[in-house]
């Protein structure tokens, strides 16, 4: 009896918050590693697309309401946010498709394998990658502004979109930071704090935007004099507080290690191995959406020295388009890290069920918002203009251009899947074919020598869907 009570007594006194914590935490990852390498392939996606396309929505909203916002200060204001989209967008692809892909594709090998000190020391490579490559935006924006915008309709629009850049683009590396370690949290599987801490942010973005760009705060019932008047500066700055916010929830988790990541220190040994793989895939995963957004860079500014009005339905087109593909990488990074899991343990039959599945869901729901798009784009363009030459050429580019909208995003979904197989390379030439031919020197001829622009936006979408068939027989010779 004493024994026994004494054993009992001891087992008490052993007790130890810090053990019952970090035992949670290795069944976490063991279950975490359970479900990507061996689950049901449907909620293996899930438990990565769901609380991302939570953190993509949020996302989207912020857009969408800088876009609302700024479009209330006038045609001035709505043609500087349309020739700001694509250098924002640039950034984007470099940054968040690029580099965050590249951490996440690692991470996610890494930790299929259960070697989780690479796995943070792919995070800190992504810190180390960041900083360069968000002070080349930053620079470009301080030094350019000669050479920048000068597709503007006026002068006026022209400062606006610069002040616009420079506020947003001056705090990027802070945005980079958090972008990286989102995308290091989701390799692991751990995608729920991420979403949380977008929906808190998106919610205080649409408190701050309108008290930084107006000068009073209309509540429909009342009207407050509490705003700061700054304009389409205001919008910049308020999404810059909003994203500094975000990165700094995440950089907590990262010193508690709640996520999956503890961070003692950021000292580490450069692994050159992990170096190139990640540089290597985010390049490769930046280079279709960088390369698009050149070519939306170089349509613009011909389509500037024809009509305002085609650059304001063509850049407001692409801002949609980039909503849906905002989305479809919700799919492409939980497609990415379930391929990549089960890439590594050579499990090929669950890397096909996943493209499947993957597939199914991208078509499930983006069929019916382009056909949405095709019939119904006036009630996203009377949200931001009521100009009727712009609804007009904005249903042109839905009517014939809405297929190129949906393979462009399962383009993106096959980049991802073979990032998957660690083979990001396979497709560059078919995307570099259809981004420079058809999207550019196609849209290029055809614009300057004043074709209708139905014509271009049919190039554009058969040649998407042609490269769309052939990247597809390629994924799976490449397995």
């Amino acid at each position: 009896m004493i024994s026994q009570s004494s054993t009992r007594f001891s087992e008490k006194c052993s007790y130890s918050p810090k053990k019952e914590f970090l035992e949670t935490d290795l069944d976490q990852e063991q279950e975490n590693s359970t479900l990507l390498n061996e689950g049901p392939v449907f909620k293996a996606l899930c438990s990565i697309m769901v609380p991302m396309a939570i953190m993509m929505t949020t996302n989207v909203a912020f857009s969408y309401l800088d876009a609302w916002y700024i479009s209330r200060l006038g045609a001035d204001a709505l043609n500087a946010m349309d020739i700001s989209f694509p250098m924002i967008n640039l950034c984007s692809a470099v940054i968040y498709g690029g580099l965050g892909t590249g951490v996440s594709a690692a991470v996610a090998r890494k930790y299929a394998v259960k070697d989780n000190e690479k796995s943070k020391t792919c995070l800190k490579t992504g810190f180390l990658l960041a900083i360069p490559l968000s002070l080349v935006f930053t620079l470009g924006i301080i030094l350019g502004k000669s050479f920048l915008f000068t597709e503007a309709r006026n002068e006026a629009s022209r400062e606006m979109a610069y002040d616009y850049c420079f506020w947003y683009f001056l705090f990027i590396s802070i945005m980079a930071i958090g972008a990286v370690t989102s995308s290091a949290m989701r390799g692991a599987g751990y995608a729920k704090k991420p979403a949380i801490y977008s929906l808190i942010c998106m919610g205080l973005n649409a408190i701050l935007t309108p008290i930084f760009t107006f000068d009073e705060l209309n509540l429909g019932f009342t009207t407050l004099p509490i705003g700061l008047g700054m304009g389409i500066k205001g919008a910049a700055i308020s999404t810059v507080v909003v994203y500094t916010i975000f990165t700094l929830f995440l950089v907590k988790d990262l010193l508690t290690g709640n996520q999956g990541f503890k961070l003692k220190s950021i000292k580490f040994t450069p692994d050159r191995e992990i170096i190139r793989e990640i540089f290597s895939a985010s390049a490769i995963a930046a280079l279709l959406p960088m390369l698009t957004n050149v070519a939306i860079i170089i349509i613009i500014k011909v389509m500037s020295t024809k009509s305002a009005i085609l650059v304001d339905a063509f850049s407001l087109a692409k801002r949609f388009e980039l909503y849906l593909i905002q989305l479809t990488v919700c799919l492409g990074a939980g497609t990415m890290v379930v391929v990549g899991a089960s890439h590594a343990i050579n499990d090929l039959e669950r890397v096909k069920a996943t493209l499947k599945m993957s597939m199914k869901i991208l078509f499930l729901f983006g069929i019916p918002i382009t056909l949405f798009m095709v019939w119904g784009n006036s009630y996203y363009y009377l949200s931001l203009t009521q100009e009727q030459s712009i609804l007009n050429e904005g249903n042109t580019y839905f009517k014939y251009g809405a297929l190129n909208m949906l393979f462009t995003c399962a383009l993106i979904l096959m980049n991802f899947s073979f990032q998957g197989i660690g083979r990001p390379g396979r497709p560059i030439p078919f995307t570099l074919f259809s981004v420079v031919f058809f999207q550019g020197l196609a849209g290029y001829f055809i614009i300057k020598n004043g074709y209708d622009t139905s014509l271009y936006y049919s190039i554009i979408s058969a040649g998407t869907t042609v490269t769309f068939f052939l990247i597809l027989r390629r994924f799976y010779k490449s397995l």
